[in-house]
């Protein structure tokens, strides 16, 4: 017995039945006279059981119509054909595979930062290795031009 014949089963049921417990592991079928509203213990919390409240029509809220529970079966149908498709399998390789191939960010910038601090700390170093040659003889530094200077060629 499906979802759907229980259903249909309990909206012909001469006593009104209000509500249904569907158990899809053992394929049974529970026809209540009293809703969770009425009766909260007719919501029973086993493992596959699936509780469905029948609306009258005109009602909606916060509870499933017959409608919703078609195409949630329909929906059911699909998902396995859904997780056999190339785009899924994709996706699902994909989020396992991301966190091994990207890098964190700060890291990223932390390495470039220090590969552009480098060179620029050895230009540094020369530079104030020169001024504290030319301090210690005495000599000033000369030359308009920083090609003709002698700054440029001692360095």
């Amino acid at each position: 017995m499906g979802k759907k014949m229980c259903v249909r089963e309990c909206q012909s049921y001469p006593g009104r039945c209000k509500s249904v417990n569907y158990n899809r592991i053992h394929l049974s079928c529970d026809l209540n006279t009293d809703s969770a509203t009425d009766k909260p213990e007719a919501i029973l919390d086993r493992e596959g059981s699936t509780y469905i409240e029948i609306l009258t029509s005109g009602q909606r809220k916060g509870k499933y119509s017959v409608n919703w529970i078609l195409q949630l079966e329909r929906c059911y149908l699909k998902v396995p054909k859904h997780q056999d498709s190339d785009c899924h399998k994709e996706a699902v390789e994909r989020k396992l595979k991301l966190p091994t191939e990207t890098k964190d960010i700060g890291e990223v910038l932390s390495a470039a930062d220090s590969e552009e601090k480098t060179p620029n700390r050895q230009q540094m170093l020369t530079i104030l290795r020169n001024i504290r040659f030319r301090a210690r003889q005495g000599l000033p530094i000369r030359g308009h031009d920083d090609n003709q200077s002698n700054f440029i060629q001692l360095g």
